[in-house]
């Protein structure tokens, strides 16, 4: 049954999800091993499938087209749910292929996941699974242009042939080259891009395995415990099963075995925020002792709460001249440089802990960084360039702008950075919950809070951008009443002089909230 011949795909022209140019920034030298090992292997463990007795039907897989990396994903894993799932839900733990949403564990994007749980039933719970394996897909159309040994048809049809090259030689010789401004230099930095995504996806989330595929032809790849990365010869989908060979589907069955037996790098970390875990430090999280001083309005706060009134023209603060300096600053301070002179730290030095909630840059977890607790956010450094210059604007609005308003009516930002040259991260203090919360009904005086939240941020010139009840947190103390609120999310903010534009979006929180 692991030899049925699968179609390879029909091409279309390629469109892509991003025509943004991204702010750069070194790709390492990651080392790049050859996992030489393993089509042996899979030959040798597909003498032990049972291939006289199937356990489920094999569908026909239809020729699809393929014309989008979105396109590509499902067709990926539509197979996979066709065939490979359902060997894998028989598992003791049971296994499936879907997309990363699927499990809440998840760190980074990658496009699809093997993941598992203890019974079948939790495994459609994605806050019981635990991630075993990641998968970066690939149009067959942008490897076409990167690697030798395909070509498309007059009709379309890709064609695998004789001549392949080895993705570990492309991506030998694309870290020596030097930027020429040719094509050529854009494609090796292509192929860096997608070895260092997928990478950082497995060493982000402690994996040992990880696939790049464009359903076409899939290469496999393994992490040890050094961090040094090892990958496959490439494997064709409709590579057939011989005397000297395994089929494609002996191959996936040879991997996730492998990958299911000892999914992840041994590390000596321990969750954020676990019952045991004494020494943590909380210092930007109240406890039960001090809820009542944490709750409580600042001093600085009420001072600067106090200057407003229910008009525009008289809700100003006092920016002692910064503000224009500030200006300046952001203007004259590319991305690119931002990005280029950012401080890289290594992925030991963070504790991971709860699912905080989903932003416009994927999950935001719990995270420690040295003795800094609080919301972690991070954008893959090789993924979507509209995505990296998000987060890249937010974290010059906090690190420029708002540092005079920050811990009042935004989160402090304790950090930011490179994560493992893989990822850019940007950790902030706590904020409670989100507006949009069904937990909790808001009160006039929350709603207050949150239009004089940012009265204070226009007050700097910014507009936030993204008016919505996810982006207003609230922490709020139950014995005493006291509330904080701010705001977060400031990946579309812009630095404008422009009154109007500011009252407009004024005007869209009043209307939100219902007090206009």
């Amino acid at each position: 049954m692991y030899q049925l011949n699968l179609l390879l795909p029909k091409a279309y022209e390629i469109s892509t999800k991003s025509t943004v140019k991204s702010a750069t920034r070194k790709v390492p030298n990651l080392p790049l091993l050859q996992w030489d090992t393993f089509l042996n292997d899979a030959l040798v463990a597909s003498s032990s499938i049972n291939n006289t007795d199937p356990k489920f039907y094999i569908p026909e897989i239809f020729r699809l087209s393929v014309s989008s990396e979105d396109t590509t994903v499902d067709q990926f894993l539509r197979t996979m749910n066709e065939i490979n799932n359902q060997r894998l839900r028989q598992l003791p733990k049971p296994e499936r292929w879907a997309k990363r949403d699927q499990c809440c564990v998840t760190l980074g994007e990658p496009d699809a996941i093997r993941f598992r749980a203890d019974n079948k039933e939790k495994l459609e719970d994605r806050n019981d699974t635990e991630i075993v394996a990641v998968v970066e897909v690939k149009p067959e159309q942008l490897m076409v242009t990167l690697i030798a040994g395909t070509e498309i048809t007059d009709s379309g049809q890709v064609k695998l042939t004789d001549e392949r090259d080895d993705l570990i030689v492309l991506y030998s010789s694309a870290v020596e080259v030097i930027d020429d401004q040719t094509d050529n230099y854009t494609n090796h930095e292509k192929i860096k891009r997608i070895i260092c995504q997928v990478f950082g996806y497995m060493v982000i989330n402690k994996l040992r395995y990880g696939m790049i595929t464009t359903y076409a032809r899939t290469w496999f790849l393994k992490c040890d415990d050094a961090n040094n990365l090892y990958i496959s010869p490439m494997i064709p989908i409709d590579q057939q099963h011989t005397e000297s060979q395994a089929s494609f589907l002996e191959c996936m069955h040879y991997f996730e075995d492998i990958s299911g037996n000892n999914p992840t790098i041994d590390s000596s970390q321990s969750p954020l925020m676990t019952d045991d875990d004494d020494d943590l430090d909380t210092s930007d999280q109240p406890s039960d002792n001090d809820k009542n001083d944490y709750y409580k309005p600042s001093k600085r706060q009420k001072t600067i709460e106090s200057k407003y009134t229910s008009t525009w023209n008289t809700q100003k603060i006092n920016t002692r001249g910064a503000k224009k300096a500030n200006m300046e600053k952001f203007n004259c301070k590319s991305n690119d440089e931002l990005l280029v002179n950012m401080k890289n730290y290594d992925y030991e030095l963070f504790y991971f802990g709860k699912m905080l909630g989903f932003g416009r840059s994927g999950n935001v977890i719990e995270a420690r960084l040295f003795e800094k607790s609080g919301a972690l956010k991070m954008i893959g450094l090789y993924k979507d360039d509209v995505k990296l210059e998000e987060m890249l604007n937010e974290i010059k609005i906090y690190d420029i702008i708002l540092k005079r308003i920050q811990g009042i009516y935004i989160p402090r930002l304790l950090e930011f950075g490179v994560l493992h040259e893989a990822f850019v991260f940007i950790l902030t203090s706590f904020a409670g919950e989100s507006f949009a919360s069904k937990r909790r009904k808001i009160t006039e005086v929350e709603k207050q809070l949150a239009i004089n939240s940012l009265l204070a941020i226009h007050a700097l010139d910014v507009k936030h951008g993204d008016i919505r009840l996810e982006n207003i947190m609230v922490s709020r103390n139950s014995l005493t009443g006291h509330s904080c609120v701010w705001w977060v999310d400031f990946a579309w903010s812009k630095i404008t002089d422009n009154a109007e534009v500011l009252k407009m979006e004024l005007s869209e929180l009043k209307h939100l909230l219902g007090t206009c």
